[in-house]
């Protein structure tokens, strides 16, 4: 994992970023999207790494697209 510093005000805070790489059949398994495994099917390419932040980002811009 990837670790930063950034300071808000006078304090400095340590961010942890999650740079782990999971393949499609982990993220389907893990608790986290036991709610979206259908988007999760739709979305993510089975020969392909996804981090944690890749996954969300995908979703959230799948969910904010227009309706036709």
């Amino acid at each position: 994992m990837a670790k930063t510093t950034t300071k808000v005000g006078e304090e400095e805070i340590k961010l942890v970023m999650d740079d782990n790489k999971y393949s499609k059949q982990k993220i389907l398994k893990s608790k986290k999207y036991s709610d979206k495994q259908d988007l999760i099917n739709a979305l993510l390419k089975d020969d392909t790494q996804y981090s944690i932040t890749e996954v969300d980002e995908l979703i959230n811009d799948f969910m904010k697209g227009a309706v036709k």
